[in-house]
């Protein structure tokens, strides 16, 4: 971008998903913050901002952003034994926010026990009640996590 005779930098930044596009103009980002214009139901435009993340859907309100669902890796992490789904950024929970409870089957695959881990070394044994950080046991990634004693 030319700032005043000399170039600037933009880093583009990902559009929260959902049909808010579809009747939007001059539509940016800054930050967590979205700004555009929105169509109203009388076809007039109106200005409006949200707070948005990498991980939300919206939609148009007359004229107003409305969040409508929340993706699976807002959660951050899943109950213990579980973990997140691959691409869970495009997986999306119940609600408009995630709860580790009801979207567990829809957001998070068992993890594997540690007992599954063979790497730990002597004092050290497998914990029988933790799990691997994966669906899988990862010698390099679970050790610290599943060796005990």
């Amino acid at each position: 971008e030319n700032a005043a005779g000399s170039f600037r930098s933009i880093i583009s930044m990902r559009l929260p998903g959902g049909s808010w596009i579809d009747t939007a103009r001059n539509f940016r980002r800054e930050g967590n913050m979205l700004y555009t214009d929105l169509r109203r139901r009388d076809f007039a435009w109106v200005s409006t901002y949200a707070l948005v993340d990498d991980y939300s859907r919206f939609s148009n309100d007359n004229g107003q952003l409305r969040q409508t669902e929340s993706a699976c890796n807002s959660l951050g992490a899943c109950a213990k034994g579980f973990v997140l789904k691959p691409h869970s950024d495009t997986l999306f929970c119940a609600d408009l926010v995630c709860d580790p409870v009801v979207d567990l089957d829809t957001c998070c695959n068992p993890a594997m026990p540690c007992d599954n881990l063979t790497v730990c070394i002597l004092p050290q044994i497998p914990d029988p009640n933790g799990f691997c950080l994966g669906e899988e046991c990862d010698p390099a990634r679970d050790a610290s996590v599943c060796c005990i004693g």
